[in-house]
């Protein structure tokens, strides 16, 4: 009878063990969040580990500042985060996000405005993809809020004027009309018009082809022409464009021709001529971060020109 009492406590020892063994993983994957998320009543953005200018939008929907090394996406999984998605242009760092169970979403948008189709877009993957979602530019301030506001409109989530309060606590420039039109000029979007919206939700966005990658170049090059108009700092009418990333992003976007399939395709002297302008747009980048004064970036930068020019003359001109 011992023995079989015996026999019966460890049992129940090892069901009770059992049991607490599956409340405790129960509590883990429940217990969510485990920084509060910031409300829609702060006066100020929050500023948190890695993750700067942190302003909400909605109830499934922050904005911010592009997230700045590990600790950032640890802070982004504490605030329960499931979808990061980028409106900046630069490669976002998918791998690393992934490690903390977070999926990443490229879709760049300008400084002038967001088309109908992005518009959609970036709706659809709000309201599709797990939230909260944290949608980020480079500072945070100006493309980040204008497309959180657009997609607050579009899908009916808050009101205009409460958007354009958001757009100010996020501190979009006065001058961003473009960004600024997208909390009073985006109408809602019906489930039909957000069906026909693309749904490919890529990683790290790719330009597809000769035309988009000749906007591409063309946008950039213009940031750079604004950089150089104001001695090579940073523009009064573009806060958000610093000389480092304007460089860089003319560089990125003639190395991303390089790369394409259509000047892959091409005769060799053409995909000479592109190479010889990713090269210069380098030497440029370079000559930038290496903090060279403005004469010697202005001739750099007559040489990307001069380099564009060449192309053009043999097969655009």
């Amino acid at each position: 009878m011992r023995q079989l009492t015996s026999l019966a406590v460890a049992v129940l020892l090892a069901v009770a063990a059992a049991c607490g063994s599956v409340r405790t993983e129960a509590h883990s994957e429940a217990a969510g969040p485990t920084i509060p998320m910031p409300t829609m009543t702060e006066t100020r953005p929050a500023d948190l580990p890695g993750l700067h200018n942190v302003v909400r939008y909605a109830d499934n929907l922050l904005t911010g500042a592009q997230p700045e090394g590990e600790e950032a996406f640890e802070t982004l999984a504490g605030l329960g985060v499931k979808t990061i998605i980028s409106v900046d242009g630069s490669k976002p760092q998918v791998e690393l996000a992934a490690r903390h169970g977070l999926r990443y979403v490229h879709l760049p948008i300008g400084y002038d405005g967001i088309s109908a189709a992005r518009k959609a877009e970036l709706a659809r993957a709000v309201q599709e993809l797990p939230g909260p979602v944290y949608m980020h530019c480079h500072h945070g301030k100006h493309r980040s809020a204008g497309a959180g506001a657009a997609v607050a409109m579009a899908l009916g989530l808050t009101d205009s004027a409460t958007l354009l309060e958001r757009m100010k606590l996020s501190g979009t420039a006065p001058n961003y009309k473009g960004m600024w039109a997208c909390a009073t000029q985006t109408p809602r979007l019906s489930a039909a018009q957000l069906a026909q919206a693309s749904n490919e939700f890529p990683s790290v966005y790719k330009t597809s082809g000769m035309v988009d990658g000749m906007v591409a170049i063309d946008v950039e090059n213009d940031h750079v022409k604004g950089i150089e108009k104001a001695g090579w700092k940073t523009a009064e009418d573009h806060p958000d464009m610093f000389p480092a990333k304007a460089s860089a992003g003319l560089e990125r976007a003639l190395r991303a021709m390089v790369d394409d399939g259509e000047t892959k395709a091409k005769d060799e002297e053409f995909r000479r001529l592109m190479l010889a302008s990713a090269d210069a747009a380098k030497a440029l980048d370079d000559a930038v971060n290496a903090g060279q004064g403005p004469e010697e970036l202005s001739a750099l930068f007559k040489k990307v020109g001069q380099s564009c020019k060449d192309c053009h003359a043999k097969y655009r001109d």
